[in-house]
């Protein structure tokens, strides 16, 4: 009974990966984010604004408002805090184990 716990071993995903394969992703997000916060973003910035009474962004984000309970314009926020933060402290600490400055 001392190895019930390998039955869920995936032999094509490693459990632990070097320090440098961190960054790829976390580089991909930093890029990829704020062109999805844009959507909402030019509402202010570009000065967007639709009359229509059932799209979203037209009577928040287009009347100088946001969308409440939501995280939409959030995803430059949610990568750099929540998605890459313990992701960075791992990749910080193996890059430290392995002295690879």
């Amino acid at each position: 009974c001392n190895d019930f716990l390998d039955v869920n071993t995936n032999p094509n995903g490693p459990q632990s990966v070097s320090a440098n394969l961190y960054l790829p992703p976390m580089l991909h997000w930093f890029v990829t984010s704020p062109q999805f916060d844009g959507r909402f973003v030019g509402h202010y910035a570009q000065e967007w604004y639709s009359t229509s009474a059932n799209f979203s962004p037209g009577q928040t984000w287009g009347k100088m408002g946001y969308d409440a309970g939501s995280d939409n314009g959030a995803q430059q926020w949610r990568d750099v805090y929540w998605s890459l933060g313990q992701n960075l402290i791992d990749m910080n600490t193996k890059a430290e184990a392995e002295q690879r400055w």
